[in-house]
C-alpha cells in the first residue's frame, strides 16, 4: 500500500465541562504507515498517568481522557507523525465552575437601633451574579437597607435595625452553570442580646413534636415536661401514647405571639408545668406531652417536675421504667417519641420499609437507606452483633435514612430497619448483610473496602442510651463521652475534612440538578450534634461577629414543609413531554427528592428537575414512553417534618409509534437463519428496505410487510448494538437499532420469519451512523404567548444548533449570542398554539440527527410584567404594568384583602390600578391576571408592596418668602417625630425649628433669586416608619432682593430726594409712602436708577418708606421702613432774571431767613449755576453752559441748619435763537478728500458750507443735514481750501462760524496686492512699499472685528497678518498707505474666501506597534470628518470606536522599524481645511511580548515564559515591586526570565520590551501573578541507593506541615521517616538500572510551594550481594551469601594477596547458577584468601561484594553419622582427625551441642 501523509478523518473537538469532572475528546486518524499520535495540553506533551489516560483502537480512533479537570482549561492538541509528514488538530478545553460561597450567611440576634451587616462570599467561573432576598422577595438597594457588591464580597447594610425588620434573609449566587443559596435568621430586640448560657444542656435549633404546627405559639403555662427515661429504646409491652390536645379549664386557649413577646401564664424559669394524665389500654396513666416557651427563651431544667411528691427523674403518677421514649427537641423543649410495643408477633400498624440499601460503608460506618413507609414517623434500626450507635439524619426523624457509626473494622454485621408511628410499628425488613472494611475482614471477604449484600431476616440486640448530667454517653459502647457539640456532621455522617460537606439531602458534591437538591434558601447545613436519649440535639456551629441568636429563637421562626401549590395528574401521548410543577415553604429549607411509585427516580437525559427563586419545583419527563406511567411524588423533608405531594400520569398510544424499551426477539446469525430456509417455501425475502431515522447510536429501519411472516430479525454488522421491536406487534415491519457507535458504517440484513422456522433475508442495506449525537432532553424553560425558550442537553463538541418550528413561524435566536449554547429565545409566535419543535446539532458542515419532537402550546395571553408602584401613601398605591397584547382587562387581587381596586379614568383596558382603602405599614402580595374575550386568564408571579406607615403630610403653605428665604409650614402629622423635606432644585439649606425636629414648619435659606422650587413634605415616625411625600407645592422666590442701606438727600420741608443700593436685575423700582400725601418722581435717567424724588410734602411732617424692586422676572420683596421728617424752612419767592443770553442767565431774588445756601433746578437739564462772590447766602446765581434759543424752568431752594426749604415757584426764561458753528476742524484729509467736523449748534437743523476754490461735492454724513460733519469730495491733490461753516434753524436764522484753511494730500495707492496663507479665520497680505508711509489700514468688506498685526511690530513693512475672520466668507480687502500727512486712497481690492475649518495641529503618537500606530491630534469644532495621508503610501487608515469625527486615526499594515510622514486634512459639509504639518514617527521594530506564563513558583522565586517575539535579541522586563530579572543559560534571547529575591505571598506586576539591533517593541500589557507563601524545599539528597529502594532527604520548610514528592518516571512508594532532623521519604519497589528525576512541594493548611529544583538518582542494575559467610577447610571452601533480586548468575572469584589472579576451583551447586553458593576447590591449608562476588542478570552486573577467609590447619572430618537417635537426643560421630584438640558442630535447625564423656576432643 502507497505511503499515506498522516490526516484526520475525525478532528478533536471543542468542549466545555465543569470544574472536576471529566473531560474526553476524540479523533479518528488516517495515514500509512499508521502514524504515532502525541497529545498536548497548552503546549506540553501529556503521558498516560492516573489523571489522564490515553488509548487507541484498530480503527485509528485515539482519546483523551482527563478523569478530572482542575485547572483553568486550556489549548489541546492531537499530533500524528509517520514518514509521510505530520498533521495536528487543536480544540479548546473550557472549564467552568458552579457558584459556592466561601462565606456564608450567620444568623444574628442584635438590640434595635444596631447596625447590621451581612457578608457572603462567594466564588464561581464565570464570576457569579448576587441577588439579595428578605422573606422571599428580592431586595433592592436603599438608604435602608444599602448592598454593596465588590469582587467576591456582597454586604447586606442596614444602617440602623428594627424589630419589624426580623425575618429570613438569604444571598443567592447564579451563574450559567447553576444557583446556590445561603440564609439566615435576623431577629431584633428591644433589649440587649442575653449571653448564651454554657454548660447544663446543649444549644439547639428544637424540633417540634409528633402533631405540633409549625408558626402556632406553644401551649400555655400548666402544660406538662417530659424527662428523659433510662430504657430501651422500645420496650417490650410497651402502651402506645397518643397525643392529646389538653387545655386546663381555667386557661384561655393558645395564641399566636410574635418573637420576644411575653405569654399568657407564662412559666417561671426552673420550673416544669405540671403534666396531665390520660388513660391507655391497661388503665393506667400516662404522660402528655405540651410545649415549653421557646419564644421567650425559658426552658425547663432537666430532671425537674411540678407534680406533689414526685421524686426527680420520674413523671407524677409513673415509675422510672414506664414505657414514654423522649428526644431531646432543644431550649429546653422535649419531644415524645412514642414508644410502641416490643414483638413482632404483635398487629402491625404499617408494612415493613423495603428496597433497604446499605451505602457508604468505611471501617467503622455505614449508611442505609429505603422506600419511605406513608405514616412512619420514625425508623429503628437493628444491628446485629450489636455495636456502634444509630445517628438521626439532618432532615428530621422521618426521614428514611440513618447511619450507622463506631462499627468494628473487617467485621459482618446484620442490619433490619422497623418503621414507627402514632399507631404503633411495622415488622423489621428484610435483613442486609454488611462487611466493614479494615484488615481484620475475614478471608472472603471485603478487607478494603467493605461490602453489603440482602440475607435472610435476623434479628439484632438492642442498644440502651443514657444520659450522665451534663454529658451524653451511648452506654454499652466504648465511645467517647460527648461534651461539646463542636462535630461537624452531614446528613449524620462526622465530618472530618472539609472536602466531606455537601449538600443538604444530597451524596452529590458537584451537580446542581440532582434530584437531592438543597432548595429553600440553605444549599449547605452544618451542625454540630451530641448522642442523646434515643436520638440527638442539633445546633448550629456557626459563629458571628454580631450576637447570634439561640437556637430556640431561631427555630420559632421555622417551620414544616407545606405544598403552596400541590402536583397535578395528567394525560400525555407517548413521545411528548410532561412537567410537573409545585410550589413548597418550610424553615429551615426542605430537601427535595422526587419519586415514582415510591422509588427515587435517577436523573438521566430523559427525566430532571429544576427549581425557581419562589420555591417553585418541577420534575421534567422528555420523550415520554408507556413505561413512564404510574404515580409520581414530591418529598419535602426538614427537621420540622415531612410532607408529599402525588400525582399520576397516564401515557395514550401513538399511532404507527416505535418505541424503543421492548426487546426484540433474540438475534441470531444471517448462516444459521440461511441453513433453515427450505426449497419451495412462500416466504418472501424483505423489500423495500430504508432507514427512517438515524442518529449517532441509533438507527430506525422499516420495509415492505411480507406476506405470512410472524416475525423479524435484523441482523448487524459489524455486530453492535441492540435490536428493540415494535410495540405494535413482531409483525409490524419496523425495527430500531441502539447502542451503535457514531461515524461507523454497518449493514443491516433484514429477515422474516414464521414459527414454523422458516427464514427468508432480504437484500442487505449499508448505512453510515452520524459521527455526533442527537439533542436531547429538550424541554421549554419559559413560555409566554408569543415566545418560548427552549433549552436541552448540550451535545459535545457542537458549534451550532438548527431549531426547526412547525408550522413554521417566529424567530430563533442565541440569547448570549454564542451559537454553541444548548438554548434559544424562539420569538414572533402565535398565542394559544400548539407547536412542534425539533433540534439538530452542527459542527461545521455536518449535523445530526433531528432529535424526537417536542410538543408546546403558547399561553393565550401574555403574562403582566414590568410592574410599577407609585403613589404610594398610607392608604393607596398606584400599580401600573406593561400592556399585554389581546388583553380587554386585568384583575387585581391583594394579600391580605383589603380596600377597593378602582379603575382609573383612562378604562379597563389601560393597565393601571388605583388601590384604595388600605392600612398604613402593610406589605401587600399584589397578583395581576390578564384577561381576553375568551376568559382566558394568565396570572403573573405577585410582587411585594408596603404601604407607608404614617399619613401624608397636607396645608403645605409658605411665608416670609424672599428672594433667598422662605418658611414652610403644615399640617402635624400624628405620629411623625420628625420631617423630610425635599426641594427641587437642590439649593440652599433647611433649618430645624427651636422646638425640635416634629414641629410643622422649616426655615428654607440659601435659595436662589426668582427661581421656581418644588417642595414636597414627608412625615417619618420611629422604627423607620415615613409616610409619603405630600402633592408638590410650587413655591417661586423673589426675582430680586430686597432694596437695603436706603439714606435721603436734598430734604427739603416740602420735597426730598430718596437713594438705595441699586438692586442686580431690577428694572424699576417703587415707593410706599405713608402717609401718602406727597408725589413721588422718577430720575430722568430711567426708573432702573436707586433715587426717587418725593414733592409736595408737608414740612415738619414724619413719613415712613418701603421700597420694592421691579423687573420683568418679578419683583422682589419690600425693604425695612425707612423713616423721614421735613425741615421747617420758607421757600424762596420773587425770582426774576437780570440778564439772558444765547447760553447764560442771571437770577435775583429776596434772601429768605435763616437761609445759609441756596440751589437751583434747572429744566430742562443744562448749563452750570456759579455763585456771587458774596457767598453762598447771596440771593443770586449766574447759569452758564445754556443752549441758545431755548426755554428753561428754574426753581429756587433754600437751605439752612432745620433743612431744606420747599422748592420756589417756577420762573421761565429763553435763551438767544443761535450759537456760531465753534471748533471747526478737519477729521480726516485725503488725496481727493476732506471730512469736517465741529461742535453742534443748538436749535440748527442744517448747516452750510463755503468753499474757496470751488470744487467737488459736499455731502452731509449718513444724509442727516443737522448733523455737524460734512465730507467733501472731488478735490485735487495737494491744494489749499478755505472753508466758513454757517448754522441755520428751521425759522431761517443762520450764523458763520469763522474761515479755516485745509489742504489735500497728495500720498499714492498702494500696489501689487496679494494673499497668502489663507485658513479659516486668518490671511496673510502683501503689496509694493509706498516711500514715506508710516503705517497701513486694512479694508474689510464685509467689515470684520479683527486683528491685524505687523511683522515683527514695524507697521512700516508691506505686509500684514489679519487674524479673527469668519470661516467659510468671502472677503474683498484693499489697502491704503499712511503717512506723516495722513491716509492715502485704497487699492485695488482682491478677493478671498476664508476655509472652512481650522489646520489641524498637536498630532500626536499615542500608541506605536511595529504594525499598528494611533495618532490623535486637537479636537476641530465642528469638524465631521479627517482625511489622513500617509508617506510612504500604503498603509490603512481607519477611524476609532469614537467615530469619524473623533480627532484619532488607526494606522494598520505598517511595517516595522519604518519612518512614516502623516498630515491631516479637516473636513465638514462646507469645506476642509489646511493640511497640517507634516507629523513623522518611527514603527517599533518588534511585536510586544504576549503569552505569558509562571512556573516554577516559590516564595522567593519563579520562572517567568512568554510566546516569543520574532526577531527579538533581548527583553527588557520590569518587575513592580523590584525584583531581580536574571538572564536563563539559553541565553538573553530566549523567552524567559528567572525571577529572584521575591516576597512570599506578595503580588507583583510585570510589564517587557523585545530589543534587537533594528529596535524594540512597544511595551507589554501588565501581567501579574503571586508568590507562593512557603519557601520552596532545598538542600535535596539521595542516600541508600539500591536496586529498588533508595533515600531522599532535604531541608525542612518553616510552616510546612507535609511535603508531596514527585518521580518521573511514576513509580515508587514514599514513606515518610520516624524522628529526624531532616525531613525526607524512604522509597521503594523501583524497578532497577531507572533513573529518576525527584522534586519536592512543602504543605501547609493555606497552599503549597513552588516544586523544588529536581534531583536525579539511578538505581542499581542489580542489588550488591551482602553477608558473604565462608566454611573452609584445609583445601576447600564452601562460599555463601545473601542473593540479589532477579539475578541469574553470580561471578565468584577466590585471589591470594596481594596477588589478584585467581586461584582454586569454583564449582556450582545443585541450584544452578542463581542460587548464591560457590564451592572453592584446591585451596592450601591454612592460608588466606579474598573472595569478590558479583551478582549477574539480564540489565547487567552489581557492584563487587568482598569478604576474606583462612582455610583451615586440619582436615575436614569425615564419615559423618547419628548412630543414635531418640525423640530428644541425638548423638553424631565422625572419624577422628590428626592434632584436634576440640571440634565445632553446627545443626539447622539449631539446637544444643554438648561434649560426650570423651570430652571435646572426642
Amino acid at each position: 500500500m502507497a505511503e499515506e501523509a498522516p490526516g484526520f478523518r475525525q478532528p478533536i473537538k471543542s468542549i466545555a465541562v465543569i470544574k472536576g469532572k471529566p473531560a474526553k475528546f476524540e479523533a479518528i486518524v488516517t495515514g500509512n504507515p499508521l502514524p504515532d499520535v502525541t497529545w498536548y495540553v497548552d503546549g506540553k506533551e501529556v503521558t498516560a498517568t492516573d489523571k489522564t489516560q490515553i488509548s487507541r483502537d484498530d480503527g485509528g480512533r485515539v482519546t483523551l481522557l482527563l478523569t478530572s479537570v482542575t485547572e483553568d482549561g486550556g489549548n489541546i492538541a492531537c499530533t500524528a507523525r509517520n514518514s509521510g509528514g505530520t498533521a495536528s488538530s487543536t480544540a479548546k478545553l473550557v472549564v467552568r465552575e458552579p457558584p459556592d460561597f466561601v462565606q456564608r450567611l450567620k444568623s444574628q440576634r442584635v438590640k434595635e437601633g444596631s447596625r447590621v451587616e451581612m457578608v457572603v462570599r462567594f466564588r464561581g467561573t464565570p464570576m457569579p451574579k448576587i441577588r439579595w432576598y428578605r422573606e422571599r422577595a428580592e431586595l433592592q438597594s436603599t438608604d435602608d437597607f444599602r448592598i454593596v457588591t465588590e469582587g467576591d464580597t456582597s454586604k447586606l447594610v442596614i444602617e440602623e435595625v428594627y424589630e419589624d425588620d426580623s425575618g429570613k434573609f438569604s444571598a443567592t449566587a447564579t451563574n450559567v452553570v447553576g444557583r446556590v443559596i445561603s440564609a439566615a435568621h435576623l431577629m431584633v430586640t428591644d433589649t440587649t442580646p442575653p449571653v448564651t448560657p454554657t454548660g447544663g444542656r446543649l444549644s439547639t435549633p428544637g424540633k417540634l413534636a409528633p402533631g405540633a404546627s409549625p408558626g402556632l405559639a406553644p401551649s400555655p403555662a400548666g402544660a406538662a415536661a417530659l424527662t428523659p427515661i433510662s430504657g430501651d429504646l422500645l420496650p417490650k409491652g410497651a402502651g402506645v401514647v397518643k397525643p392529646v390536645a389538653v387545655k386546663p379549664a381555667d386557661e384561655a386557649a393558645p395564641v399566636a405571639v410574635k418573637a420576644g413577646d411575653k405569654r399568657p401564664a407564662e412559666a417561671k424559669v426552673g420550673e416544669v408545668p405540671a403534666a396531665k394524665k390520660v388513660a391507655s389500654e391497661e388503665d393506667e396513666q400516662k404522660t402528655v406531652p405540651m410545649d415549653v416557651d421557646q419564644a421567650a427563651g425559658k426552658s425547663a431544667g432537666a430532671g425537674k417536675i411540678a407534680g406533689k411528691g414526685a421524686a426527680a427523674g420520674q413523671v407524677p403518677g409513673k415509675g422510672a421504667g414506664d414505657a414514654a421514649v423522649t428526644r431531646v427537641a432543644g431550649d429546653g423543649q422535649e419531644e415524645l417519641r412514642p414508644a410502641v410495643e416490643g414483638t413482632d408477633q404483635d398487629a402491625k400498624a404499617f408494612p415493613s420499609p423495603l428496597g433497604v440499601k446499605a451505602g457508604d460503608v468505611t471501617d467503622s460506618s455505614v449508611t442505609l437507606k429505603w422506600t419511605p413507609v406513608t405514616g412512619a414517623t420514625d425508623y429503628r434500626v437493628s444491628v446485629t452483633p450489636p455495636d456502634g450507635k444509630v445517628v438521626d439524619p439532618v432532615g428530621g426523624l422521618s426521614v428514611w435514612e440513618r447511619t450507622v457509626e463506631g462499627l468494628r473494622p473487617g467485621r459482618e454485621y446484620v442490619l433490619t430497619v422497623t418503621a414507627i408511628g402514632p399507631e404503633g410499628h411495622s415488622g423489621p425488613s428484610k435483613p442486609v448483610k454488611i462487611t466493614t472494611a479494615g484488615a481484620a475482614a475475614s478471608a472472603g471477604s471485603a478487607a478494603q473496602t467493605g461490602k453489603a449484600e440482602v440475607i435472610s431476616p435476623r434479628t439484632g440486640k438492642k442498644k440502651q442510651v443514657s444520659a450522665e448530667g451534663g454529658q451524653l454517653r451511648r452506654e454499652g459502647s466504648g465511645d467517647a463521652t460527648v461534651t461539646s457539640p463542636s462535630q461537624l456532621r452531614r446528613q449524620g455522617e462526622l465530618i472530618t475534612s472539609p472536602s466531606q460537606l455537601r449538600r443538604q439531602g444530597t451524596d452529590d458534591t458537584a451537580s446542581l440538578s440532582s434530584f437531592h437538591t438543597a432548595t429553600g434558601e440553605e444549599v449547605m447545613s452544618i451542625s454540630s450534634y451530641a448522642t442523646a436519649e434515643a436520638g440527638t440535639t442539633e445546633g448550629v456551629s456557626e459563629v458571628s461577629t454580631v450576637e447570634e441568636m439561640s437556637e430556640g429563637e431561631e427555630d420559632e421562626l421555622s417551620g414544616a414543609p407545606e405544598f403552596n401549590r400541590g402536583l397535578e395528574s395528567c394525560q400525555v401521548t407517548r413521545g411528548e413531554s410532561v412537567r410537573f410543577e409545585c410550589e413548597i415553604s418550610g424553615s429551615p429549607p426542605p430537601t427535595i427528592i422526587w419519586l415514582k411509585d415510591g422509588k427515587e427516580i435517577d436523573e438521566d437525559n430523559q427525566h430532571f428537575a429544576k427549581y425557581g427563586d419562589d420555591g417553585s419545583f418541577a420534575l421534567v419527563i422528555t420523550n415520554v414512553t408507556d413505561a413512564d406511567s404510574g404515580a409520581y411524588s414530591c418529598q419535602a423533608t426538614n427537621k420540622k417534618g415531612l410532607a408529599t405531594s402525588t400525582a399520576e400520569l397516564t401515557v395514550k398510544p401513538q399511532k404507527n409509534s416505535v418505541h424503543t424499551h421492548k426487546p426484540a426477539s433474540q438475534p441470531v446469525s444471517l448462516a444459521t437463519i440461511q441453513e433453515e430456509v427450505k426449497d419451495g417455501q412462500d416466504l418472501k425475502p424483505p423489500t423495500d428496505i430504508s432507514t427512517t431515522f438515524v442518529s449517532d447510536t441509533t438507527v430506525t429501519l422499516s420495509w415492505k410487510p411480507v406476506a405470512g411472516a410472524t416475525d423479524y430479525n435484523v441482523i448487524v454488522s459489524p455486530a453492535d448494538g441492540e435490536v428493540k421491536g415494535s410495540e405494535d406487534g413482531p409483525t409490524f415491519p419496523e425495527r430500531r437499532i441502539e447502542g451503535l457507535k457514531s461515524g461507523t458504517e454497518y449493514t443491516f440484513t433484514v429477515v422474516a420469519t414464521r414459527k414454523n422456522g422458516t427464514a427468508v433475508a432480504g437484500l442487505p442495506m449499508t448505512q453510515t451512523t452520524r459521527e455526533f449525537p442527537t439533542p436531547g432532553g429538550l424541554r421549554s424553560e419559559s413560555v409566554t404567548d408569543t415566545g418560548l425558550t427552549l433549552a436541552w442537553l448540550p451535545t459535545p463538541g457542537a458549534t451550532d444548533y438548527e431549531v426547526s418550528i412547525s408550522p413554521p413561524g417566529g424567530d430563533v435566536q442565541p440569547p448570549t449570542g454564542a451559537p454553541n449554547e444548548p438554548l434559544r429565545v424562539i420569538s414572533g409566535l402565535e398565542p394559544a398554539k400548539e407547536y412542534e419543535v425539533t433540534v439538530t446539532s452542527k459542527i461545521g458542515d455536518k449535523r445530526s440527527a433531528h432529535c424526537d419532537p417536542f410538543k408546546v402550546t403558547t399561553k393565550p395571553l401574555g403574562t403582566p410584567g414590568g410592574f410599577n408602584a407609585s403613589k404610594i401613601t398610607d392608604n393607596s398605591i398606584f400599580v401600573s404594568w406593561t400592556p399585554v397584547g389581546g388583553a380587554t382587562d386585568y384583575e387585581v387581587k391583594l394579600d391580605p384583602p383589603a380596600g377597593e381596586v378602582k379603575l382609573t379614568e383612562k378604562g379597563s383596558t389601560v393597565p393601571e390600578r388605583q388601590l384604595t382603602g388600605l392600612s398604613g405599614g402593610i406589605e401587600y402580595r399584589i397578583t395581576v391576571g390578564a384577561k381576553n374575550q375568551k376568559g382566558d386568564r394568565v396570572w403573573a408571579e405577585p410582587f411585594l408592596v408596603e404601604t407607608k406607615d404614617l399619613p401624608t403630610p397636607s396645608g403645605t403653605g409658605v411665608s416670609g418668602l424672599t428672594d433667598n428665604e422662605m418658611t414652610v409650614t403644615w399640617t402635624p402629622v400624628p405620629g411623625a417625630t420628625d420631617y423630610n423635606l425635599k426641594v427641587q432644585p437642590q439649593v440652599g439649606e433647611v433649618g430645624v425649628p427651636p422646638e425640635g425636629p416634629g414641629e410643622a414648619r422649616r426655615h428654607l435659606t440659601g435659595l436662589l433669586p426668582g427661581v421656581d422650587y418644588t417642595v414636597v413634605v414627608e412625615a417619618k415616625g420611629e422604627k423607620r416608619k415615613r409616610s409619603a411625600a405630600c402633592a408638590p407645592m410650587k413655591v417661586k422666590t423673589k426675582a430680586l432682593c430686597s432694596p437695603s442701606e436706603i439714606r435721603s438727600s436734598s430734604v427739603t420741608g416740602s420735597s426730598a430726594v430718596l437713594e438705595w443700593e441699586m438692586v442686580p436685575g431690577a428694572t424699576d423700582y417703587k415707593l410706599h409712602m405713608e402717609p401718602s400725601d406727597g408725589h413721588v418722581t422718577k430720575p430722568k435717567k430711567g426708573g432702573h436708577v436707586p433715587q426717587r424724588g418725593v414733592q409736595d410734602m408737608t414740612p415738619g411732617k414724619e413719613y415712613t418708606f418701603t421700597i420694592t424692586a421691579v423687573s420683568p422676572a418679578g419683583n422682589s420683596a419690600p425693604s425695612k421702613e425707612f423713616k423721614l421728617k421735613t425741615p421747617a424752612l420758607a421757600a424762596p419767592s420773587s425770582i426774576s432774571p437780570s440778564t439772558v443770553t444765547d447760553n447764560g442767565a442771571a437770577l435775583k431774588w429776596p434772601a429768605v431767613p435763616g437761609a445759609t445756601d441756596y440751589t437751583l433746578t434747572v429744566e430742562p437739564a443744562g448749563g452750570e449755576v456759579w455763585e456771587t462772590q458774596a457767598g453762598p447766602s447771596d440771593p443770586e446765581r449766574v447759569i452758564t453752559g445754556l443752549h441758545s434759543g431755548t426755554e428753561y424752568e428754574i426753581t429756587v431752594s433754600a437751605t439752612g441748619p432745620e433743612g431744606t426749604s420747599a422748592p420756589s415757584e417756577r420762573i421761565k426764561i429763553k435763551t438767544e435763537a443761535l450759537a456760531a458753528p465753534t471748533e471747526v476742524k478737519q477729521a480726516t484729509v485725503a488725496n481727493e478728500e476732506i471730512v469736517l467736523k465741529w461742535n453742534p449748534v443748538a436749535g440748527a437743523t442744517d448747516y452750510e458750507l463755503t468753499v474757496e476754490p470751488p470744487a467737488g461735492d459736499i455731502v452731509a454724513m449718513k444724509g442727516d443735514r443737522a448733523r455737524p460733519m460734512r465730507r467733501l469730495t472731488g478735490l485735487t491733490p495737494g491744494t489749499e481750501y478755505k472753508i466758513v461753516v454757517a448754522a441755520k434753524d428751521a425759522k431761517g436764522n443762520t450764523r458763520k462760524s469763522e474761515t479755516i484753511s485745509a489742504t489735500t494730500l497728495n500720498i499714492p495707492k498702494a500696489e501689487g496686492l496679494r494673499a497668502y496663507d489663507i485658513t479659516d479665520t486668518t490671511v496673510y497680505l502683501r503689496w509694493a512699499a509706498i516711500a514715506g508711509s508710516k503705517d497701513y489700514t486694512i479694508n474689510l468688506r464685509p467689515s470684520a472685528i479683527a486683528s491685524v498685526s505687523a511683522p515683527e511690530s514695524d507697521m512700516t513693512q508691506p505686509e500684514r497678518l489679519v487674524e479673527g475672520l469668519q470661516p467659510s466668507t468671502e472677503y474683498n480687502i484693499s489697502v491704503s498707505a499712511i503717512t506723516a500727512d495722513g491716509r492715502g486712497p485704497p487699492c485695488n481690492p482682491v478677493t478671498i474666501v476664508t476655509k472652512a475649518l481650522p489646520m489641524p495641529e498637536d498630532i500626536t503618537l499615542v500608541h506605536v506597534t511595529d504594525v499598528t500606530a494611533l495618532i490623535s491630534w486637537a479636537p476641530i469644532e465642528g469638524a465631521k470628518d479627517f482625511q489622513v495621508s500617509v508617506e510612504p503610501q500604503g498603509p490603512e487608515v481607519a477611524a476609532t470606536e469614537a467615530g469619524e469625527a473623533a480627532s484619532e486615526r488607526v494606522l494598520r499594515g505598517l511595517e516595522p522599524a519604518r519612518d512614516y510622514w502623516v498630515t491631516v486634512t479637516a473636513k465638514n459639509e462646507k469645506g476642509t481645511s489646511n493640511e497640517s504639518q507634516t507629523f513623522s514617527f518611527k514603527t517599533m521594530a518588534l511585536s510586544a511580548p504576549t503569552g505569558f506564563k509562571t512556573s516554577h513558583m516559590s516564595d522567593t522565586t519563579c520562572v517567568l515564559t512568554w510566546t516569543p517575539v520574532p526577531g527579538s535579541e533581548d527583553y527588557q522586563v520590569k518587575v513592580q515591586p523590584h525584583g531581580e530579572v536574571a538572564v536563563p543559560t539559553a541565553g538573553a534571547g530566549a523567552p524567559e526570565r528567572h525571577l529572584k529575591g521575591l516576597k512570599g505571598k506578595t503580588t507583583y506586576t510585570v510589564t517587557m520590551v523585545a530589543t534587537s539591533s533594528k529596535g524594540a517593541s512597544a511595551e507589554s500589557q501588565i501581567f501579574t501573578f503571586t508568590t507562593s507563601e512557603l519557601s520552596t524545599p532545598s538542600g535535596l539528597t539521595v542516600s541508600d541507593i539500591t536496586a529498588r529502594t533508595l533515600t531522599l532527604g532535604w531541608d525542612e520548610v518553616p510552616g510546612a506541615i507535609d511535603y508531596i514528592v514527585t518521580s518521573e518516571p511514576d513509580y515508587g512508594r514514599f514513606d515518610s521517616f520516624g524522628p529526624s532532623e531532616r525531613p525526607g521519604r524512604d522509597v521503594s519497589d523501583l524497578p532497577p538500572g531507572t533513573k529518576y528525576t525527584f522534586t519536592v512541594v512543602a504543605v501547609s493548611k493555606e497552599g503549597s510551594s513552588a516544586a523544588s529544583e529536581p534531583i536525579k538518582a539511578t538505581t542499581l542494575v542489580m542489588d550488591t550481594p551482602s553477608e558473604i559467610e565462608v566454611l573452609a577447610t584445609k583445601d576447600t571452601a564452601v562460599i555463601r551469601w545473601k542473593g540479589a533480586w532477579m539475578s541469574c548468575d553470580n561471578r565468584v572469584v577466590v585471589t591470594k594477596p596481594p596477588s589478584s589472579e585467581a586461584v582454586g576451583i569454583v564449582k556450582l551447586g545443585e541450584h544452578g547458577p542463581s542460587w548464591p553458593e560457590r564451592t572453592v576447590e584446591g585451596l592450601s591449608p591454612g592460608t588466606t584468601y579474598s573472595v569478590s562476588v558479583i551478582a549477574i542478570g539480564d540489565r547487567g552486573e552489581s557492584d563487587e561484594a568482598r569478604a576474606s577467609f583462612q582455610t583451615a590447619a586440619l582436615p575436614c572430618p569425615a564419615r559423618l553419622s547419628a548412630p543414635t537417635v531418640t525423640d530428644r537426643t541425638v548423638i553424631v560421630s565422625w572419624a577422628a582427625t590428626e592434632g584436634a584438640e576440640d571440634y565445632i558442630v553446627k545443626v539447622e535447625p539449631e539446637c544444643e551441642v554438648v561434649p560426650t564423656a570423651g570430652g571435646p576432643g572426642a
